[in-house]
């Protein structure tokens, strides 16, 4: 899953069209990564849990301002 925060500002570099944070002195893209792990690799993840889980971070990021760009749960 990689999570990005929204800024209104949109800058164009090139071809490609990337969202960067701007302040006085800097330029900025923050994305996090995140992975779990169950212990010892149990399969629990299943598919009740993966559409509770879904919602969940959907709602957390609709909260927050954070926009998820890509999702995948695997058991």
């Amino acid at each position: 899953m990689f999570v990005s925060r929204k800024e209104n500002k949109i800058q164009k570099l090139g071809e490609m069209m990337s969202e960067y944070n701007r302040l006085n002195h800097c330029k900025f893209l923050i994305q996090y990564h995140i992975i779990w792990c169950p212990k010892f690799r149990f399969n629990v993840l299943n598919e009740k849990i993966e559409l509770e889980l879904r919602g969940i971070l959907r709602i957390i990021s609709e909260r927050y301002g954070y926009e998820i760009k890509e999702m995948e749960i695997m058991p």
